[in-house]
């Protein structure tokens, strides 16, 4: 469910277009401001927790990573997840299928599951009993098990955003969960469970979100006292839903024998994952500033000029750019073309200053 469009943070914008632009055809130059501030986003939540460096396989299930199945190395039939730093070290040239986060998994990479080792971590197990899968590991999702990017989508579906479900992680169509639109388009909308959780865990019909039921069972245990049948079709819960959710002996009996303690425990929701991943994303920049004033103060007077003068042509070609994008505006060919130019000029100006003053 997207939310209000934020406020474009032009530092993010500014990383994304050196990251990209100087390489881009202006083919594929094109996108909105909006579209490069989400990719950014989606980017920092879903990788910003997750080692880019070493295996994770050494930390064993990890309670949430970042996760990626690789149909070139995967023996026929065989699904295997596989961790971020295996998925841009040993499976660099690979076919991959993005698979979000996914909870409680160790790292196949290297395994019998596998028709190479893993380059990162040498001392595997053939096999992660406990490691579950389904057929997204395949590249398929929802109730219709169809790909995503879908090339073939069909009408009925196209348009149609994909949700995640907290229990089994698998991603539905909003059609295929069989929820009215108008219910999906609610703001107080949290997480949601789809139509076969639903059907397993029928107590956690008792925290839809449109249950008017505000009596609890008792003052120990503070389920709602009532439910709603949500009949064979997804629900959704309140953001507050792992907070709210009972925690009784009782409660706490029934969620066990349906292994769904993961509910309840801190650091399993998306949000807290991402909280983690900004953390460490905003000390490794901190680390990073550090590092280059370090670098800046043990440069002699020229050094630091030049080194000011470059990032000034930066900022100043990017700034160009910008200028002529209207605010939620289209970055296309043209104002890639700017930014190239002005930086291009300033590189010029720069060496007929340098040949003057030798």
């Amino acid at each position: 469910m997207s939310g209000e469009q934020e406020k474009i943070n032009s530092k993010k914008i500014v990383e994304q277009v050196i990251q990209n632009v100087m390489t881009q055809n202006d083919d594929e130059a094109s996108m909105t401001l909006e579209e490069m501030e989400k990719q950014q986003k989606e980017a920092d939540a879903v990788l910003g927790a997750s080692d880019a460096d070493n295996c994770s396989y050494s930390k064993g299930y990890v309670a949430r990573q970042a996760l990626y199945s690789c149909l070139t190395c995967t023996i026929d039939g065989e699904m295997a997840g596989i961790c971020l730093a295996c998925s841009l070290t040993c499976h660099k040239d690979c076919e991959m299928v993005e698979l979000y986060t996914k909870r409680n998994f160790r790292c196949d990479c290297g395994n019998s599951k596998m028709k190479r080792g893993c380059d990162l971590e040498k001392n595997k197990e053939p096999i992660n009993s406990n490691n579950t899968y389904n057929h997204n590991y395949k590249g398929l999702y929802c109730t219709c098990d169809r790909p995503y990017p879908d090339p073939d989508c069909p009408p009925e579906l196209e348009d149609d955003e994909m949700i995640q479900c907290i229990i089994c992680e698998d991603w539905y169509h909003g059609t295929c969960l069989k929820i009215e639109k108008s219910m999906l388009e609610k703001e107080d909308n949290g997480e949601l469970i789809c139509i076969e959780c639903i059907s397993k865990h029928e107590h956690l019909q008792y925290y839809n979100t449109l249950n008017p039921e505000t009596e609890t069972v008792s003052e120990k245990c503070l389920r709602p006292k009532t439910k709603i049948d949500v009949g064979n079709c997804g629900m959704f819960v309140k953001e507050s839903f792992r907070v709210d959710l009972c925690s009784c002996d009782l409660c706490k009996s029934v969620l066990n024998e349906d292994s769904l303690l993961f509910l309840i425990a801190q650091g399993d929701s998306m949000e807290e994952y991402e909280d983690i991943g900004q953390e460490k994303i905003e000390a490794e920049n901190s680390q990073t500033d550090n590092q280059i004033n370090s670098l800046l103060n043990n440069l002699d007077s020229r050094g630091q000029q030049e080194i000011a003068y470059g990032i000034h042509s930066l900022k100043s070609a990017i700034s160009s750019m910008l200028g002529a994008v209207e605010d939620g505006g289209e970055v296309t060919a043209d104002h890639v073309a700017i930014f190239k130019r002005k930086l291009e000029a300033d590189i010029e100006e720069r060496k007929k200053r340098r040949r003057l003053d030798a």
